[in-house]
């Protein structure tokens, strides 16, 4: 333990065992090994690229992780120690880039997407045709047409419960584009707040309906072409109309068209939200996709999206356009590279897909929250790391959830990344125990300049 003025800081086993990964590593038979550079541990260290940017709030965006020294012998055992950190790094960056890691086959991203330990995702309700990969696990990303790019969304945020999480894998990069741009969904839901004031407060207080045609086979030349049979689970009509009924189906008005074409308009979902975690505004919708994306030969895209009003009201236009355009000046475009894992936090960023040359394959992972995570701010323990609590977006809070202020999230990221990645080497000298004993190695400062042996796991009586 650690006293301190009005502070007790609990370092549990797994802080120990991960503090002393991150520095013994810094220590040969002689004593501490001189740092090449203060942002890297033995096995990891914080990417630079011409292409992040900074966000408002000064975090780098995306934030890249490369290897370190050497690189992790098991990527589920390394993921696993460090959902935590990971997982933290999404909410506070929006997103998460592993580059050059040993992620060398679909089964490698399906083993790094379970480490996280996250709740499975229902995909009934996305709207793009996908082909399971690894045992439900990992699926192709959108098969749209190379030709069609896909505008910027929340993932299933026209769905009645959408993934907390989205990963994509880079097996094959496209010979040329295929890129993924993301955006911070904050910086959209302020420009459309300060520019168009009355439609955010439309937003906010109605939110937005979607409405599609679904055919009844799967139409693999559309971004949109899932069938209703595959979106609902079903079979039949009969069946489809029951599974309409069901009050958390997401869906409030359904007419059948010719040719076993199903028309659905959702319930409304969010246009601006708060996100529970951190009080911000996001921009938490797919408004722009629909408006400006949904379309083939059943669907028309101005017609795909509308206020949650009792009118229905169009969206209006020039509207649309001004905050498309936006997104393009904010939006991070980079190349992928064969290997690279992109860890979204679906609640904080946007993505889109640009048009591409073939070959082209980029897998996706969708999952839920944290997995039975129900713990204080500061609390931590357990395999591989316990993970906050996170509540759904369109929760009001009241469900035991742990939220989180700007305070408490930068307290826990400095801790964590402090405990990962920069602490400075730790001095190598000798205390007594009780007993008279001496130990000689490493000693761990803490905040009060009291020292601990950096030996073993557990904890330790400092006076």
């Amino acid at each position: 333990t650690e006293n301190s003025t009005n502070r007790t800081h609990i370092m549990t086993h797994h802080d120990s065992f991960e503090f002393l990964k991150a520095n013994l590593s810094r220590f040969d038979g002689n004593g501490p090994v001189k740092k090449k550079d203060p942002g890297t541990t033995r096995d990891m260290r914080l990417g630079k690229y011409p292409w992040q940017i900074e966000s408002k709030r000064g975090h780098s965006f995306p934030v890249v992780l490369n290897p370190g020294e050497t690189l992790p012998a098991s990527m589920r055992q390394w993921v696993s120690h460090r959902c935590e950190s990971l997982l933290n790094l999404a909410l506070m960056h929006g997103a998460v880039l592993l580059r050059d890691f040993p992620i060398r086959s679909p089964e490698d991203f399906a083993d790094v997407s379970e480490a996280l330990g996250l709740e499975s995702m229902d995909m009934g309700c996305s709207a793009a045709p996908r082909k399971n990969v690894v045992r439900d696990v990992v699926f192709t990303s959108n098969e749209a047409p190379p030709s069609e790019p896909i505008p910027f969304h929340h993932e299933m945020a026209q769905c009645a419960v959408a993934p907390h999480y989205v990963l994509f894998y880079c097996e094959t990069p496209a010979a040329r584009g295929g890129e993924t741009p993301i955006l911070l969904s904050e910086d959209v839901a302020d420009f459309v707040t300060d520019r168009n004031p009355s439609f955010a407060l439309d937003l906010q207080r109605y939110g937005v309906r979607y409405r599609r045609l679904m055919p009844e086979e799967t139409d693999a030349s559309s971004a949109l072409g899932r069938s209703w049979k595959s979106t609902l689970g079903v079979l039949t009509q009969a069946e489809a109309e029951a599974k309409l009924r069901e009050p958390d189906s997401g869906f409030s008005h359904w007419t059948w068209r010719s040719g076993g074409t199903l028309e659905t308009i959702t319930d409304a979902m969010p246009g601006i939200a708060k996100d529970p975690r951190t009080g911000r505004s996001l921009f938490f919708n797919s408004i722009i996709a629909a408006y400006t994306g949904w379309v083939d030969c059943r669907n028309k895209p101005k017609e795909s999206v509308i206020l949650g009003d009792p009118e229905g009201t169009p969206m209006d236009d020039a509207i649309m356009c001004d905050v498309a355009a936006f997104m393009a000046t904010r939006r991070v475009c980079f190349p992928w590279q064969t290997g690279d894992i992109l860890l979204i936090d679906n609640r904080v960023a946007m993505h889109s897909r640009e048009s591409f040359l073939p070959p082209r394959r980029t897998l996706a992972s969708l999952w839920g929250g944290r997995r039975n995570r129900h713990f204080s701010d500061h609390q931590r323990g357990g395999e591989g790391g316990a993970c906050f609590v996170e509540a759904n977006l369109r929760g009001d809070g009241d469900d035991g959830t742990t939220s989180l202020n700007e305070t408490d999230m930068e307290e826990e990221m400095e801790e964590e990344i402090s405990l990962q990645m920069r602490l400075p080497p730790p001095p190598s000298v000798s205390m007594s125990t009780d007993s008279g004993a001496t130990i000689g190695g490493p000693v761990l400062r803490l905040h009060t300049g009291d020292g601990m042996p950096a030996v073993g796991l557990g904890l330790w009586k400092v006076r």
